[in-house]
Parts: structure tokens; sequence; C-alpha cells
């Protein structure tokens, strides 16, 4: 375990700005995996970082795989722990999945190339529901006709679409961290809407009858 006084620059999770940031504490744990019938040591660096802005903590992982070039950037190849980045679970499609990812891999320091995988993931959910239309914005329409969104997340796609053609295009667009912060919220409340509500209700649902179909054949119920 280490305690260093290193600094490195980043975007803030917390607070939004592109400050220093203090290493607080790094310590590794080296786990075991199997390869090929072989186990190995693998160690995983956890660095704990702190802003110099406004004091928020911060906790990355490095593994000895992310290291593939000496020369890139910490920040550029930490995984970010804490605060708990947003993992959907396997009812969402790779396609989206994916996209969401790599936009949260720029989220920190590019906000016009996170603006537009934002977008790409809009899209894919499009093609993912099917959509209608010869532009995003059609097809955004479309899912709103459909039902599959409601007017409110429709307003919020649009959005979305708007700013990734801002990120896209040659044009001055200054990003606050207000709306990169805004931006991933409203992804995530349609791919909640869309895919992950849905699938909570189904099991909810399966829950409810398979405790009704049980107490129907149960003893106690047969006899009253």
């Amino acid at each position: 375990m280490t305690t260093g006084d290193q600094k490195k620059i980043t975007q803030c999770p917390h607070c939004g700005n592109r400050t220093p940031h203090n290493d607080l504490h790094s310590i590794r744990v080296v786990d075991e995996i199997e390869a090929d019938g072989q186990k190995y040591d693998y160690p995983v660096d956890y660095t704990l970082w702190q802003c110099s802005t406004c004091d928020g903590v911060s906790l990355y992982l490095v593994t000895q795989d992310d290291w593939s070039n000496p020369e890139d950037d910490y920040f550029d190849v930490a995984s970010m722990v804490y605060p708990d980045e947003k993992k959907f679970e396997n009812v969402v499609p790779d396609s989206v999945r994916n996209s969401y990812a790599e936009a949260k891999k720029v989220k920190n320091n590019s906000s016009c190339a996170f603006a537009v995988l934002i977008r790409r993931s809009l899209e894919q959910i499009c093609v993912d529901q099917d959509a209608t239309g010869q532009s995003l914005k059609d097809k955004i329409s479309d899912l709103a006709s459909k039902d599959i969104i409601p007017k409110n997340l429709s307003r919020m796609a649009d959005a979305l679409r708007f700013l990734g053609n801002m990120g896209a295009h040659a044009v001055k667009y200054d990003f606050g961290w207000e709306e990169v912060r805004a931006m991933d919220d409203f992804l995530v409340a349609v791919i909640e809407y869309v895919y992950v509500a849905p699938h909570k209700v189904q099991k909810l649902a399966e829950s409810i009858q398979a405790k009704q179909t049980s107490s129907a054949t149960s003893p106690t119920s047969s006899s009253s």
C-alpha cells in the first residue's frame, strides 16, 4: 500500500471541473485468473484521487492489460469505480450497451465526443426498436407514436439528437458540464424506460403469478 502526493489532471465527476487531482492512497490487489489450464497472478491497482477544487473523492482502477501503451495518460486507461458507473443488465441490447460504454469512456475528457457517442447510442435504440423515418428526428417521433417512449422522453431524446449534432459538426458550441450530465441522465432514462422497466415488470408479474398458482394449489386453499 502506498500514499502518494502525485497530481494528475482530469475532469471531476463531482463538480465537473477539469482540475488537478491529488493521489490520496494506492493499493495493489492481486487476483488469480486461469487461462489455458494454468493459473496466473493478475494485479489490479486501485487509487483514491481527490479533486483540488471541490475535495470530492473518486476511486479508479487500472489492470495490467490497460497499460498496453506506457505513454497513455492514466485517466485515459483507468476505470472509475466510485462514483458508481451505471451498468445495464443483459436485457439491454449489446449494441446499445457497448455504444453507451464508449461514450462513458470519453465523458470526462471530451464533451463533444461524448455528445456524438450518446447520439449514436440513441440511434442504436431506434435501430433495435425498428423505428422508421428518414432522419433520427423522424425515428424518435416514430417511437413516440408507437408508445415505445412517452412524450417527455421523446423531448429528451430530441435534445440528445440536437446536442449530438452540435458535437459532430464544425460549429462553435460550448458544452457546459450541466449539459453533459443531462445528456447522460436523459439517455439512461430512455434506456431504463424502453428496456429495463418492461423487463422488471415482466419478472414481477411472473413472481406474482407463481405465488398465486402455488397458493391456489396448496392444501390449505383446497380445503377452504
